[in-house]
């Protein structure tokens, strides 16, 4: 086993036991997503083709935990909360959204 292997794999594994780590990687997996969902050229930044399993390698998770994305929090040209287009921005796109590793076509257990 090449030694990078090893050492990705020391990493997932002390992330996995020590909770402050693990709250950092957290934290910087879920700003990473919000930033990259965030720009504005979605068809150059598309989260949702985003390798989430990698991406969260990157961070040293084995498995990409969930987080909760929250992209922006305009309010309409009125001010009024609750109107039709809170769910969506003006691309139709999510501003809530959960991401988890999709699995590309694997079916898990």
């Amino acid at each position: 086993m090449p030694v990078s292997q090893k050492l990705m794999k020391q990493l997932e594994n002390l992330i996995n036991k020590n909770h402050y780590l693990n709250t950092s990687a957290r934290d910087g997996y879920r700003s990473y997503l919000q930033s990259y969902a965030s720009y504005s050229l979605k068809k150059i930044f598309d989260v949702n083709s985003l390798d989430l399993a990698k991406v969260g390698k990157a961070f040293g998770f084995s498995v990409p935990p969930k987080v909760n994305i929250s992209v922006g929090s305009v309010k309409g040209k009125t001010g009024k909360k609750g109107s039709d287009d809170e769910d969506s921005d003006d691309e139709g796109v999510a501003k809530k959204a959960y991401y988890r590793n999709r699995g590309h076509g694997k079916k898990r257990d």
